[in-house]
């Protein structure tokens, strides 16, 4: 009886061993998928987050459009619209901080 108990456990630390070995494996294997989904849900939240905002979404649309049929020109006109947009909101908080009286 002895030795049945003796190898019973022998088997049981080789399968403890073998399982330890297996997940360690799993964990590297699984690994990029879990980076690649980290990225799809962060995209998944930006398109929730915008999706409230249709003109900024729409503006995406199209920038992402522009970008894939002419990037140089693209890059051009992003940066006139960043700049219009930029003029826009200082002249913006200079007018709503003048005391109106």
């Amino acid at each position: 009886m002895k030795a049945y108990t003796r190898n019973l456990a022998a088997r049981r630390r080789a399968l403890l061993a073998q399982s330890a070995v297996q997940r360690e494996q799993a964990a590297e294997a699984t690994a990029g998928i879990r980076h690649g989904l980290a990225s799809v849900e962060r995209g998944v939240d930006l398109v929730r987050r915008l999706a409230h905002k249709p003109v900024v979404l729409g503006l995406g649309v199209v920038v992402a459009a522009l970008l894939m049929a002419k990037p140089r020109q693209a890059m051009t006109w992003l940066g006139y619209g960043l700049t219009a947009y930029t003029m826009f909101r200082r002249a913006h908080s200079l007018l709503s901080s003048q005391d109106p009286s």
